[in-house]
């Protein structure tokens, strides 16, 4: 065992974790149910079949990519961070993943060498690719790495519209569902925008939508405009700037059915979903409030 790693036994599997460099993880893992993370996973799972090929690009320590590969054929995993990858594939190796393929390179527009370069929230292992003064980190393409796949995860810090440009070929030939995290702040770190992903998309006949909260069915909404979703999912990110929030968008072929699972609701639907849930965490916000004054 690593100085500063600790083993601990979720119900999603044995993760080796430093709590000093991953304290967020490290605290999520000993829950008994984690609900980011376990809507993720159910998200992603309703898309694969035990013939898919995944993609895990961000997989970090594994989280993802340990509980999902019981669920398909193979995992590819990118991870560019050398300390953080040696938690994966430990963790690929205590969970006895044989079907988890994973490399030690960060995801790109093109071949080349970065560096890692930290985000403002503080945590060590919170970075994003530089790839403008070059370093010791491998970044590649999906197009060089992956031959097909049925699903991409692509939770890289603010690279994901350069990890499309890189993906012409895979998405013509394989026409994968994509889950891509929209982190606002840290793709403005490379001048990019949540705008050019919804165009990328679009152009190439996919459906946007963002996973509903739910407990019951699984239900996506249909997205109107990422700019409208950022506003109603981060008001004051929008007004002020600084550190954004983050979220996750499901994109889908067109041409593909969904899973019987999951439910579709209108761009209005999520609106009003949107707003309500807003209004809920005002008046949650509120209450919690006068208790303190009140006392």
């Amino acid at each position: 065992m690593n100085q500063g790693e600790t083993i601990v036994k979720s119900a999603r599997g044995t993760y080796a974790v430093d709590p000093k460099r991953d304290p967020k993880i490290f605290r999520d893992l000993k829950l008994p149910v984690y609900p980011q993370r376990e809507s993720g996973l159910k998200t992603i799972s309703a898309f694969l079949t035990a013939r898919s090929t995944m993609v895990d690009g961000g997989a970090h320590i594994g989280t993802y990519s340990v509980p999902l590969s019981e669920m398909c054929k193979e995992v590819i995993a990118f991870e560019p961070s050398p300390e953080t990858f040696v938690f994966l594939a430990k963790n690929v190796s205590l969970n006895g993943r044989s079907n988890i393929d994973a490399r030690n390179k960060g995801l790109g527009a093109s071949i080349g060498k970065a560096s890692l370069a930290p985000l403002s929230d503080g945590l060590a292992t919170s970075q994003t690719i530089d790839t403008e003064h070059g370093g010791s980190i491998d970044v590649t393409t999906l197009d060089s790495e992956v031959s097909r796949a049925d699903l991409v995860k692509l939770d890289i810090e603010g690279m994901e519209a350069e990890a499309l440009d890189g993906a012409a070929r895979l998405i013509k030939e394989s026409r994968p569902v994509f889950v891509i995290e929209i982190f606002p702040s840290a793709m403005k770190k490379h001048g990019r925008s949540p705008a050019e992903i919804q165009r990328f998309l679009r152009k190439r006949g996919y459906g946007i939508f963002l996973p509903m909260e739910s407990d019951g069915p699984l239900m996506l909404g249909k997205i109107p405009a990422l700019w409208i979703l950022t506003i109603l999912i981060m008001p004051g990110w929008f007004l002020k700037g600084g550190q954004s929030l983050s979220y996750d968008i499901v994109a889908v072929p067109k041409e593909k059915p969904m899973p019987q699972e999951i439910y579709v609701r209108s761009a209005v639907s999520l609106i009003i979903h949107l707003i309500l849930r807003n209004l809920g965490d005002k008046t949650a916000r509120l209450k919690k409030w006068l208790g303190m004054t009140l006392r």
